[in-house]
């Protein structure tokens, strides 16, 4: 469970040969699912775009404007997501709450664009159909559906015809966002990272490398890792009692090791134990186990040495023993970009990398932050002699999304 039983290299390798195995469409835990997004990098950004983001709790609608240097986030509109009430509605309900959040905004403009956070099947033609749900959200009748099919023949009915709508996943959002920022120096060389409750990535990937679609020409394509689902990672025991008491044991081992959704629960276990082997004084274990259960916000805290807990020694190695866990994590979230560059960087000549990144952790953590960002610019320098920076855009999502449609070749 210590970071240094972690060797990013390692884990950069058994990443590495997964990747390519989701690229020649073998078995794999790592589904690197293309976009199919044709996009112009040649021009800025510029117009008005309607902005559909369904996240795992809200779904947002707003205009998305370039004009000038800066983006602009206007008409924002937040209602919960149909069925993260607990009921389950009907796909055609959800296509009907679509349609109707963004119908202000198409009357002024005739381009939209839809993030979709839920693993899509994507289409060569840019429609995509619902694989799963994740995120506890219930939705039924989604089987074989074509989302933007089934959007765009809903806008006709309200009266809203000759829509141009494009479709995406949120970590290609996330990475598109950057496109925004006319200081960016090499497009291709730049990914996306969510890594807040869960974990994901994207990047630009020559077509060469892209075994399963021979059809593509020459060029480069988006791909969506789906990331989380590594499964080669060597497990430490405590994250092996956490995945067999999850909801999904044996899956998705990777995110349960470094995402937000499990860093508290593993604290809570790791903690536990460290009590039960009389690292801590009776009387903190009692303190402690009074806060449980802890989650990924308590975890920070209790890291920092800002929770409620007493503060004295046995406080001091509460906070070792989850920062430690929290550095693990940022090892382990590292030797994903790291495989992502070395993959790259059998084509590419430029070794100067740009991780645009969002999620809770990301933002909220300092310690993962910090960790990530200095493990990172360490581990390229070494064994890439290479660079690589960190941003991180205000409403990177929406912006992003808005990018996809404005750069869009139709």
């Amino acid at each position: 469970m210590y970071p240094a039983s972690q060797d990013v290299k390692t884990n950069a390798e058994l990443f590495l040969d997964e990747m390519r195995n989701g690229l020649s469409g073998n078995e794999s835990s790592i589904k690197m699912l293309p976009g199919f997004l044709s996009l112009d990098f040649e021009r800025r950004p510029e117009g008005h775009f309607a902005v559909i983001d369904a996240g795992g709790t809200n779904f947002r609608t707003c205009l998305v404007s370039f004009s000038g240097s800066e983006p602009h986030i206007s008409d924002l509109k937040l209602s919960p997501m149909p069925g993260s009430s607990g009921d389950y509605v009907s796909w055609a309900e959800f296509i009907d709450h679509t349609a109707t959040e963004v119908l202000p905004l198409l009357k002024k403009t005739r381009k939209a664009a839809f993030c979709f956070s839920y693993p899509t099947f994507m289409y060569p033609d840019g429609d995509g159909s619902l694989v799963m749900l994740t995120k506890q959200i219930k939705v039924s009748g989604f089987e074989g559906r074509r989302i933007l099919a089934d959007l765009t023949e809903r806008l006709s009915e309200l009266g809203e015809r000759d829509i141009e709508i494009t479709l995406l996943n949120d970590t290609l959002a996330v990475l598109l966002s950057a496109f925004a920022d006319s200081s960016l120096k090499s497009p291709s060389q730049t990914f996306g990272l969510i890594v807040g409750t869960g974990l994901n990535t994207a990047a630009f990937f020559d077509n060469a490398l892209i075994k399963k679609l021979p059809e593509l020409e020459n060029g480069e394509s988006l791909i969506n890792l789906e990331s989380g689902g590594f499964s080669k990672i060597v497990q430490g025991d405590f994250d092996i009692e956490l995945d067999k008491t999850s909801q999904d044991p044996g899956k998705y081992k990777y995110e349960k090791m470094c995402s937000g959704a499990y860093l508290g629960r593993l604290s809570e276990i790791t903690l536990r134990e460290a009590a039960i082997d009389g690292l801590f004084t009776p009387e903190f274990a009692k303190e402690l186990e009074a806060l449980m259960p802890i989650d990924s916000v308590l975890a920070d805290a209790i890291a920092n040495d800002s929770s409620p807990l007493t503060k004295s020694e046995d406080s001091k190695i509460a906070s070792e023993i989850v920062g430690a866990l929290i550095e693990r994590a940022a090892k382990l979230v590292l030797a994903n970009l790291l495989a992502i560059a070395l993959l790259k960087d059998s084509t590419k000549t430029s070794r100067e990398f740009c991780v645009s990144a969002d999620g809770s952790l990301f933002r909220k953590c300092m310690p993962f932050r910090s960790s990530l960002i200095n493990y990172s610019k360490q581990s390229f320098k070494e064994i890439l002699s290479g660079e690589i920076n960190f941003i991180s855009p205000e409403n990177g999502t929406a912006i992003g999304t808005a990018v996809s449609a404005a750069l869009r070749k139709i």
